[in-house]
């Protein structure tokens, strides 16, 4: 969704989240490019006056965005995983020895 969208109701006349801030996280969140911690730290503006989203429905949207980014990261597949728990890893860690595999060295019991 573009920045000049509305992807949430208006502030009422108590104020609300500047809305070009809270369009510039989610249009990273849309295109993969923000992790759990962006969500966890972002600090909108509030305004009364000019265009402003409403909190309640700012933050209910962010919070189900963090959950399905710490769900992604728990399975492995999100960019706060760490390196070695990306996809592929795990399958090529538990795969058989192939033919052409030297087993490991006995131990000397000398």
């Amino acid at each position: 969704m573009s920045s000049g969208s509305s992807r949430f109701p208006p502030a009422g006349w108590r104020g609300g989240y500047d809305a070009a801030e809270v369009d510039d996280l989610f249009d990273l969140l849309e295109a993969g490019a923000a992790v759990a911690s962006d969500v966890e730290s972002a600090d909108f503006t509030e305004r009364r006056f000019g265009r402003a989203y409403d909190m309640t429905a700012v933050d209910a949207a962010l919070s189900a965005e963090l959950d399905r980014l710490h769900a992604l990261a728990d399975a492995g597949l999100g960019a706060d995983a760490p390196a070695a728990s990306q996809p592929g890893d795990q399958e090529a860690a538990e795969a058989p020895p192939g033919p052409d595999s030297v087993p490991p060295e006995a131990p000397d019991r000398a």
